[in-house]
């Protein structure tokens, strides 16, 4: 049976779409459509506990560059070198239309238990370039977090971000405060095509070979990305005897997550 938030979802969708409202908890790859929709819809600035928001709502995306790697969820060894593994973080109000990358996967929020819980490092407005920063996160010139080099307000960020732009610029620690601010200043860009890229999230690298405990919730794709998601798809089952969902991103239409079974090369069983 359909969780009564689950439902009201299903009914709004198909009340939008005409369709008709047919999720089931037989059908999980709709239903986790309908939970990704819910969370990029929701805005709050915290969790109810006092956490950043990405604890509780927003989506976690990874794009993923080589979806041949039958271990893609692994860190690589540059990763775990620097200490961090680069996420985005896409939620109604972030404002993005394009993603790191057109197929990669899909993390549950942060506060929901899980066998491997993530820890994010640091967050930044834009993408910061972070292979080339120290430990991910610091520069030389800016080791310390935004609110501890100077930059509190929007006047200081956008001074701060003209000067460095976002490759340089100082980094803003997870918690809930300085995590909602750099959603904030996204709306303040020199340039308005900076809101249309994707920001960037670090999140500290996890044991290898561990698919199953990890808190992965879906893979997705856009644009051409299908055939690179179904790669991984093949690859988790392989691994895990699990199935998981392909879902399509598309961020300048709403809904903005879809769930078809025919991008899926295996089905649920």
């Amino acid at each position: 049976m359909l969780t009564n938030s689950l439902r009201y979802f299903c009914l709004l969708t198909a009340l939008f779409l005409q369709i008709p409202c047919a999720v089931s908890a037989d059908d999980p790859g709709r239903s986790v459509v309908l939970r990704l929709q819910q969370r990029f819809d929701d805005i709050r600035p915290e969790c109810s506990d006092g956490s950043a928001a990405i604890n509780c709502n927003g989506v976690i995306i990874r794009a993923i560059r080589d979806t041949s790697n039958p271990a893609f969820w692994n860190p690589s060894p540059e990763n775990v070198e620097r200490k961090g593994v680069s996420f985005s973080y896409i939620r109604k109000d972030v404002g993005n239309e394009r993603l790191a990358g057109d197929s990669g996967l899909i993390m549950a929020p942060l506060g929901e238990p899980s066998e491997q819980p993530l820890t994010v490092r640091c967050v930044f407005p834009l993408n910061a370039a972070t292979d080339s920063r120290i430990e991910s996160c610091g520069t030389e010139q800016f080791p310390l977090p935004c609110h501890l080099s100077g930059v509190v307000d929007i006047p200081t960020w956008q001074a701060h971000f003209a000067e460095y732009t976002g490759t340089k610029a100082c980094y803003f620690e997870p918690t809930a405060q300085w995590f909602q601010f750099s959603i904030e200043v996204r709306q303040h860009f020199p340039h308005p095509v900076h809101r249309t890229l994707w920001n960037e999230v670090v999140i500290a690298p996890w044991p290898e070979n561990i698919p199953d405990k990890l808190p992965l919730e879906a893979l997705y794709y856009s644009g051409e990305g299908l055939e690179r998601a179904r790669q991984m798809q093949d690859s988790f089952m392989a691994a895990t005897g699990k199935f998981i969902p392909i879902v399509q991103i598309d961020l300048t239409r709403t809904p903005v997550f879809y769930y078809e079974p025919k991008d899926q090369r295996v089905q649920p069983n």
